[in-house]
This record gives C-alpha cells, sequence and structure tokens, in this order.
C-alpha cells in the first residue's frame, strides 16, 4: 500500500461513481466510514497518500456528478431530491437477521471467531492479504451498521455480501490445505443453518398450495404452486447434511465443492422456478425527479 498505484486509484473512483450512481448517497457514506474505520483500527496509517485519496473523489465526483448535473438541469435544482433508500419500515435488526441466509458463507466466516487470536505458522497470511481481511471486516461492520441505521431495504444487503465471502474464502482455502480444522460447534453450525434454509425452501410449496395466507407478501396469492417444487428445499438439505459429513471425515474438498456448488444449483433452480410467483413492488431510484 506504501506506493498506492495511479491506475488502481483512478479504477477506485470509477467503481465509487458507479456505486453512487446504483445505490445513492449511501456509497459514498460507507465508502468513507470504512476507510476511517481502517485507518483508526491501524493506528492512523494506511499507507494511502493525500494526492491519491483525493483523485480517487475526483475520478469519482466525474464518474457520478455528470448525472445529477443533467438531472439538475432538466428539473431545476428545486426539482432534485436525493433519496439514498427509502426506509419501508424496516426494523434495525432485520439486516442482522438476514445474515442467517448467507449460507455456508457465514458458518466459514464466523470461524474467525476461533483463529483471531491464535499466532500459529499455519494461519499467517502474507501482508497483502492480512490488510485486506482488515478491510474487509471494516467494510462488513461498517456497511451493516450503515445499513440498518438508515433501515435500507434487505435487497441492498448485497453490499454485505463482498466481504463476507472473501473472509469466508480465506478460511475455505485453510481448510482445504489443512491448516485449519474445524469444531464441533463448526459442524454444528453448518447443519443447523443448512438444513434450516432447506426446510424453509420445502415448506415454500407446501404453503403455497394448501395456506397461501402463510407466505411472505412478495409473492402472488394466486400463483401456481405444485408439491414436486419441494424437491428443491429436500435436496439441499441432503447436500447439507452429506457435505458436512463429508466435512467432518476429513474429506474437506469433497465436502466444501458438495456444500458451496450444490447449494449454488439448487438455489438457482429454485429461483427460476419461483421467480414467476414473486410480485415485484415499484422499483424507486436512487436520484428522483418531480414530474
Amino acid at each position: 500500500m506504501e506506493h498506492f498505484p495511479w491506475r488502481a486509484a483512478a479504477l477506485s473512483g470509477v467503481g465509487l461513481g458507479i456505486a453512487t450512481l446504483s445505490a445513492g448517497l449511501v456509497a459514498p457514506v460507507i465508502w468513507a466510514l470504512t476507510g476511517l474505520v481502517y485507518w483508526t483500527w491501524k493506528r492512523f496509517h494506511t499507507g494511502l497518500k493525500w494526492p491519491q485519496l483525493l483523485f480517487i473523489v475526483m475520478i469519482a465526483a466525474v464518474s457520478a456528478g455528470w448525472y445529477y448535473a443533467w438531472l439538475g438541469w432538466r428539473g431545476g435544482l428545486a426539482g432534485l431530491r436525493i433519496q439514498p433508500y427509502a426506509s419501508a419500515g424496516n426494523s434495525f435488526s432485520l439486516h442482522w437477521l438476514a445474515m442467517v441466509a448467507c449460507f455456508p458463507v457465514l458458518a466459514f466466516a464466523l470461524t474467525w471467531l476461533q483463529t483471531a487470536r491464535t499466532r500459529s505458522i499455519y494461519l499467517a497470511q502474507p501482508a497483502e492479504n492480512r490488510d485486506m481481511s482488515w478491510w474487509m471486516w471494516a467494510m462488513f461492520w461498517t456497511g451493516l451498521l450503515v445499513l440498518s441505521v438508515m433501515r435500507a431495504p434487505l435487497e441492498s444487503a448485497s453490499l454485505l455480501h463482498l466481504p463476507l465471502a472473501y473472509l469466508a474464502a480465506v478460511q475455505v482455502h485453510r481448510v482445504v490445505e489443512g491448516r485449519l480444522r474445524l469444531r464441533p460447534w463448526n459442524h454444528a453450525l453448518l447443519l443447523i443453518l443448512g438444513i434450516g434454509g432447506g426446510l424453509m425452501l420445502a415448506l415454500l410449496p407446501l404453503a403455497g398450495k394448501y395456506h397461501p395466507e402463510l407466505l411472505p407478501t412478495c409473492f402472488r396469492p394466486d400463483a401456481d404452486w405444485h408439491i414436486a417444487e419441494m424437491a428443491y428445499g429436500i435436496l439441499y438439505m441432503i447436500f447439507t447434511a452429506v457435505g458436512a459429513a463429508l466435512v467432518a471425515k476429513k474429506r474437506a474438498q469433497e465436502g466444501l465443492m458438495l456444500l458451496l456448488f450444490g447449494g449454488m444449483l439448487l438455489i438457482t433452480l429454485a429461483a427460476v422456478s419461483f421467480g414467476d410467483k414473486v410480485q415485484l413492488a415499484p422499483q424507486g431510484t436512487a436520484v428522483e425527479t418531480k414530474k
């Protein structure tokens, strides 16, 4: 980080500008707070020079500013309303509870609890990877708190998937190489989260066919459900149980392949099958103009 390349700074600025266009002002807020947390965490040193930081802000302003300027020119500054998100009455705990659905990423990310204070050559990381882990932790906790305080919609939680996935991938790599041994509570958490998610997935078609009033409001009450669609959840539970058993039997690579790719395939197929049963709410934008 001491010789932060200007090309990387330019790409960072473009990424921040695109994030601002898609998410509104919450994007630069999370970016700034994440940097502040990391800066404090590392005892007021990041290796990033002030000219490079200003260059990132300038590129981001150019990438996103033209759109704000165009909207202001079309409707006048009085007609420009910037709304990062509408709270929609969400509770503060919504995004915290939604993390439970991040299976099996959450289960592996939580293994950091047992390695955070462990000093071992088997868990050592290169300096670049160690710094990246610090950044990901800062981004995850900052984003989680900001989205919770803003009562942001649940779909905005996808921003937290990036740092959570990176932290889980580091631990998965350690498990595959035999440098990290999962404890009984790790295996239990895999089973609880996976089987619980599969059970909910299997019960959706059952509830939709016989008790539509029990379904979440995002589903259409007149949707056509089939009992055969329970197979997605049943297979998900089977894949979870077999994958967790393989990991416990020291066959980590086969177990992780089944957990990760099997779950990804089944969730994708379920999303395609259930997609026509979802009623979409009117979507707003980060920047709205009065008509």
